[in-house]
């Protein structure tokens, strides 16, 4: 198994283990880090949909003209979420956002790398290849990381990255 080297700006050595096609262990990291959860949007989601359901009159604040189906309908579970995280105006359904403590999306050990959901890890190995990650599991003295099976060429890094990066 391939293992990657990667030393962040306070000098830990951070190293990327492939434990098999799909998982990757980082450890090496300091003791002082921080990670955080994935927000549930799907009360939030439901209030608002039904709200749509009991417009009498097109909302246009609440509805999207659907160039595909030349009517307009509710937004759809991204689109909501997009909105409800740009949006002033859907502000208000943030209080309905709920906290989905059994999935980590993201992990930062102080100094780095910072490493969230859609992450290419592959960037930390040299042999080109995408690492997507999908999954983090959080233990006392190192991250699983669970990446995408389809692995594909990844694009040209910056010279920065490269050296940063160490084998």
């Amino acid at each position: 198994m391939k293992v990657a080297k990667y030393e962040n700006r306070y000098g830990d050595k951070i190293l990327f283990s492939e434990l098999s096609a799909n998982k990757v262990k980082m450890s090496g990291y300091g003791p002082w880090y921080r990670y955080g959860w994935c927000n549930d949007y799907a009360e939030a989601y439901q209030v608002y949909t039904s709200h749509c359901n009991a417009l009498t009159e097109p909302d246009y604040l609440y509805l999207v003209e659907d160039m595909d189906e030349n009517k307009l309908r509710p937004r759809t579970y991204q689109e909501f979420v997009y909105e409800v995280e740009n949006n002033e105006e859907y502000r208000s359904y943030l209080g309905l956002v709920r906290t989905d403590m059994s999935r980590i999306n993201m992990f930062d050990p102080s100094g780095g790398p910072y490493v969230e959901l859609g992450t290419n890890i592959g960037r930390y190995f040299d042999d080109g290849i995408d690492r997507i990650v999908e999954e983090i599991t959080f233990h006392e003295d190192s991250v699983e990381l669970v990446i995408t099976a389809e692995r594909k060429k990844n694009k040209q890094i910056s010279k920065y990255e490269q050296s940063r990066t160490k084998h």
